[in-house]
C-alpha cells in the first residue's frame, strides 16, 4: 500500500472532471490512511510474515540476509526529526513487554472475532446458493486462510478441500485457473505443515503445473510455487531435484527478451540457487551465482538498494563461513552503509550488521594476535567492541529487552569485552543475556497459553452449541463463542495494564 501511495499521481482535481476521476481521488485517499495504520500496527508486530524469497536475517550466528521490506518509509530530515523527537520519553523494556503483550492478547481475540463472522457468512452462502456455488468457495478459502494463520491446519484442510473441490467443476473457475492454482498451493502448505510430505509435493507440483500454464514460465506467481516445491523437496531430503528445477528456472529467465525486469528477475534466481547450492555444499557453485546475481543486482537497481545489500551480505556470509573473513570484511562494511541509507541508522537490520561487522573484526582480531600483530588486534577488537555496543542500543531500544537476538548480541558483547580485557562488561552482559533469554520464554509462553485457552473455549462452546441443537432438533450456529474470554493470565495482565493507566493519569 505504501508503494502504491507512491507511485500514484500527486492530489488536486480540477473543475469539470468525470466522476470516475472524483471516486479516484477518494479512493487514493482511503489507500494514504489505510497504509498509514498498516506501517504503524506492524512497526510493533511481534510476528513476521514470511514471504517466499525474501531477504531474512539469521539471528542465531549474526549472518545479515536482507532487510525488512514494511519498515521502508520516508525519512525525516534532521530538523524535523530533532523538533518531533525533542522530549520524546523511550519506553522501559518492561514498557515494550506490556505492549507485546497487549497486542498478543488483542490479535487473538480479534481473530475469534473475525472467525466468528466468516462462519456465519459461510454458512449464509450455504444457505443462499446451495453447498457447490462460487461463493461458498471464497468463503471457505477466507475462513481457511485465518485457521492456517492461527496454527490450526488441521481445521484448514477440509476446508480448502471443499473449496477446491468447488473451484474445480464451476464454470467461473475450472481446474487451470488462477484461483485453483492459489488453491492447489495453499492446500500444499496445509499438508506439509502437518508432516504429510508426499500429498503436499503433488499439490505442490500440481500447482507449479498450473501456474506455469496459467501465467508462464517467468511470472512471481509462478516462482511462489516453484519456491514452495524446492523447499518441500529440500526438507524430503531431495535437494538433488530442488537444483535441476532451480537451474531450469535460471535458463527460462535468461531466454526472456532483454529489460531492466529480466536482470532482476534473473538475479533473484541465481540468489534462490545459490540457497540451495550453499545447502548441498557446492561453495564454488554459489559464490560464482551470487557474484552474477549482485552485478546484475547492481546494473539494474543501483549500488544503494536492498536488493543489492542483501546479495551483498549473502556473499559475505558465505566468505566467513569459509574462513575468509578478510574478504568478507568489505562487504559487510558496505552493508552497513546501504542499509543505513535504506533504512535509517536505527533500524534493526543495522542491528544485525553490526553484529556481524563485531564478529568479522573479532575474527581478523583473533588472526592477527595469532601473527603477533598486536597493534592490528588492538584495532580489530576495539572497533568490533564499538559495533556490538551501538548493535546492543538498536536492540533495546527495538525490542525492549525481551528478543533472543539481543540476548546472542550480548553474549557477543560479553566476547569482545573479554578480548579487550574489560572482564568486568563481560560478565555484565553474560547476566543481562541469561536474563533476557528467560524474560523471552516466560512471554512465549504466556502467548501459548493464550492461544490454548481460546482454542479450549472455542471448543467447548462449539461441543455445548452442537449439544443443544440436537436436543432442539434444529441445526448447530456457524460461529464461534459470542463474546472472546481472556484465560487468567490474559486477565491478570488487562488489570495489571488498567491499573497502571488509571494511576499514570
Amino acid at each position: 500500500a505504501a508503494k502504491l501511495t507512491q507511485e500514484l499521481p500527486p492530489p488536486g482535481l480540477v473543475e469539470g472532471v468525470s466522476p470516475l476521476l472524483v471516486l479516484y481521488q477518494q479512493s487514493r485517499q482511503r489507500v494514504h490512511r489505510f497504509s498509514r495504520e498498516l506501517l504503524k500496527h506492524l512497526r510493533f508486530s511481534i510476528t513476521r510474515v514470511s514471504i517466499s524469497c525474501s531477504m531474512s536475517a539469521t539471528a542465531s550466528n549474526g549472518e545479515v540476509d536482507g532487510f525488512d521490506p514494511l519498515a521502508n518509509k520516508p525519512k525525516r530530515s534532521a530538523k524535523h526529526k530533532d523538533s518531533k523527537d525533542k522530549g520524546k520519553k523511550i519506553a522501559s523494556p518492561n514498557q515494550f513487554q506490556q505492549l507485546q503483550q497487549k497486542q498478543v492478547m488483542n490479535a487473538l481475540v480479534d481473530a475469534s472475532k473475525n472467525e466468528q463472522k466468516y462462519r456465519a457468512d459461510l454458512a449464509a452462502a450455504i444457505a443462499e446458493h446451495g453447498e457447490k456455488h462460487i461463493n461458498v468457495c471464497r468463503q471457505a478459502t477466507r475462513l481457511a486462510d485465518l485457521c492456517y494463520h492461527t496454527g490450526r491446519f488441521v481445521e484448514a484442510e477440509p476446508l480448502l478441500r471443499q473449496a477446491l473441490s468447488i473451484a474445480e467443476v464451476d464454470e467461473e473457475c475450472g481446474p487451470q485457473h488462477p484461483e485453483t492454482a492459489k488453491l492447489v498451493n495453499n492446500l500444499g502448505n496445509v499438508l506439509r505443515k502437518q508432516g504429510k510430505q508426499e500429498e503436499a509435493r503433488s499439490m505442490h507440483e500440481r500447482a507449479v503445473n498450473i501456474a506455469q500454464a496459467v501465467f508462464g514460465r517467468c511470472h512471481p506467481n509462478t516462482d511462489t510455487a516453484r519456491s514452495n516445491l524446492v523447499e518441500l523437496l529440500d526438507e524430503m531430503n531431495e535437494g538433488h531435484k530442488a537444483l535441476a528445477i532451480l537451474e531450469q528456472a535460471v535458463i527460462d529467465e535468461q531466454e526472456q527478451p532483454d529489460s531492466n525486469t529480466k536482470q532482476q528477475r534473473l538475479a533473484g534466481a541465481l540468489r534462490g540457487l545459490a540457497a540451495v547450492q550453499i545447502k548441498q555444499g557446492k561453495m564454488k557453485e554459489a559464490e560464482t551465482s551470487l557474484t552474477r546475481s549482485l552485478a546484475l543486482f547492481q546494473e539494474a537497481l543501483g549500488n544503494n538498494h536492498p536488493a543489492t545489500g542483501s546479495t551483498m551480505a549473502a556473499i559475505a556470509n558465505l566468505l566467513r563461513t569459509e574462513g575468509r573473513e578478510d574478504e568478507a570484511f568489505p562487504h559487510y562494511t558496505k552493508l552497513l552503509e546501504i542499509t543505513e541509507a535504506a533504512l535509517g541508522p536505527k533500524h534493526p537490520q543495522c542491528g544485525i550488521a553490526l553484529h556481524s561487522l563485531a564478529q568479522v573484526n573479532l575474527a581478523l582480531g583473533k588472526r592477527a594476535l595469532g601473527m603477533l600483530a598486536l597493534a592490528e588486534a588492538g584495532t580489530h577488537q576495539a572497533e568490533a567492541m564499538k559495533c556490538i555496543e551501538r548493535a546492543v542500543s538498536i536492540m533495546r531500544h527495538v525490542h525492549g529487552g525481551v528478543h533472543n537476538l539481543l540476548a546472542d548480541f550480548l553474549d557477543t558483547m560479553a566476547t569482545c569485552a573479554i578480548a579487550v580485557g574489560n572482564d568486568a562488561q563481560a560478565s555484565e552482559a553474560s547476566k543481562e543475556a541469561s536474563s533476557v533469554r528467560e524474560k523471552t520464554k516466560e512471554m512465549m509462553l504466556a502467548q501459548k497459553e493464550a492461544a490454548a485457552s481460546i482454542d479450549l473455549k472455542r471448543m467447548q462452546h462449539n461441543m455445548k452449541a452442537e449439544m443443544q441443537s440436537k436436543a432442539a432438533g434444529t441445526q448447530p450456529s456457524a460461529g464461534v463463542y459470542d463474546e472472546p474470554l481472556l484465560n487468567p493470565t490474559q486477565e491478570r495482565l488487562r488489570k495489571k495494564l488498567a491499573a497502571k493507566s488509571s494511576a499514570g493519569k
